[in-house]
């Protein structure tokens, strides 16, 4: 599995987590963010390259492998760690919403 899905589904679940209304749904898109981001932070840095990720690793086995599954110049920026950064704003947004609501409820 290739290291750039998960920051990217990282990205989807926040997304979804902060549209919805549905308290349910909420915490499933919160559940699949928790799950994405333990797997990344646990099995895709590298401490020896700077903790650049791995590229891709085995789904069955763990194993890194070798093979990159995209080429850069075909896909410039989208295998970027932008993801992460679009995930920092989405949570201060989030704070922010939270500390709005929070002040509301302390109003009435």
């Amino acid at each position: 599995m290739p290291w750039w899905n998960l920051p990217e589904t990282m990205r989807a679940a926040l997304l979804a987590a902060l549209a919805t209304t549905e308290t349910g749904v909420r915490e499933e898109c919160l559940a699949i963010y928790a799950k994405c981001h333990n797997a990344y932070f646990r099995h895709y840095l590298n401490p020896d390259m700077m903790y650049f990720p791995y590229q891709t690793r085995c789904g069955r086995t763990g194993k890194v492998l070798n093979s990159v599954p995209a080429i850069p110049e075909g896909d410039p920026l989208y295998h970027s760690n932008l993801s992460f950064l679009e995930i920092l704003s989405i949570l201060r947004q989030t704070l922010r919403k939270n500390k709005t609501k929070q002040k509301k409820d302390e109003a009435q």
